[in-house]
């Protein structure tokens, strides 16, 4: 009776112990999203950011952002999109190491001009953000998802090129225009939404642009989610007081293309299922409770059962 108690006890503790670190754990690649890159529409040197933040259970963001240059079209090396999406996957796995050595909450993984975000297990990502300078193609993708069905709201905010801070008051007194051109928006493989951009705001583009997209897009003038601050600035840029959501997108990818030289553009995906883990938690002592009732009724059971002799 007393070995019965005994495993008895230490299967609840092993239940209870296993309950509550798998409502905190994440399998690896449970968030992703998938990038394929472009090249530079731009002549001269222009910079191209992604940042990436997650969490662990209840623990403080972490997050770690990769900057790098792109080569446009008359410098002495244009990129190819290959070697974008290459340099940038570097630059990300680069800076996990370096800022969060022991908390290595994301993997990046590179496909000729395709790169994968995603988060390592036990982990989940919270958000990503790119902020694009040199007029690429950039399209958009969760593997074998809509963002709908990932849970994943998106913001396009179009900005200026002028207005980005690659080192604080860097731009103070540059004007702030669009050069002509466009942007464009494609859904799937719909027929793209173009924009043109002559002689216009950023907010008269994401404005007009939003009415484009239809019900399911919105102008706002608060941001998706706080902006990323770093004391060492890489390609940051405040919020403008603008940008379109999109929070339940059913569709398999989107495509942004900006053709000015004048504009550039931050798009940012925000992971809404990371909150999901606490409705598990709210369950346990209900799950606990039915298996100590359980236990504790094979115990009494045991005691009460006749001795059979021969």
């Amino acid at each position: 009776m007393k070995t019965i108690k005994q495993l008895s006890l230490a299967m609840l503790f092993f239940l209870i112990f296993s309950l509550s670190g798998g409502a905190y754990s994440s399998p690896a690649g449970t968030n992703q999203l998938r990038l394929q890159t472009g090249f530079s529409k731009r002549t001269g040197e222009t910079a191209f950011s992604y940042l990436v933040t997650w969490r662990k259970g209840d623990e403080a963001l972490k997050d770690i952002n990769g900057l790098m240059f792109v080569n446009g079209t008359e410098t002495a090396s244009p990129m190819t999109d290959v070697e974008v999406a290459y340099k940038m996957t570097k630059a990300l796995n680069a800076a996990v190491v370096t800022r969060t050595p022991l908390d290595r909450g994301a993997i990046v993984k590179n496909n000729k001009s395709k790169l994968l975000v995603g988060n390592k297990d036990g982990f989940e990502l919270t958000r990503i953000t790119t902020r694009d300078y040199s007029n690429q193609e950039l399209k958009y993708s969760i593997p074998d998802k809509s963002f709908k069905s990932a849970s994943t709201g998106i913001a396009i905010d179009i900005v200026y090129s002028a207005a980005v801070e690659y080192i604080a008051g860097f731009s103070t007194a540059v004007k702030k225009e669009t050069a002509g051109g466009f942007v464009s928006v494609t859904i799937d493989n719909n027929a793209p939404i173009k924009i043109i951009t002559d002689g216009k705001t950023t907010k008269e583009i994401e404005s007009e642009l939003a009415d484009a997209l239809g019900s399911g897009a919105s102008f706002s003038s608060t941001a998706i989610y706080p902006n990323f601050v770093q004391i060492r600035s890489k390609n940051y840029k405040s919020f403008d007081g603008g940008e379109i959501q999109i929070p339940f997108l059913n569709a398999q990818s989107i495509t942004i293309d900006v053709n000015d030289s004048g504009l550039g553009v931050l798009t940012k995906f925000v992971f809404t299922s990371v909150k999901q883990p606490i409705q598990i938690i709210s369950k346990v002592p209900y799950i606990i409770g039915f298996l100590l009732t359980g236990i504790l009724g094979y115990v009494f059971w045991k005691k009460k059962k006749p001795v059979v002799t021969g």
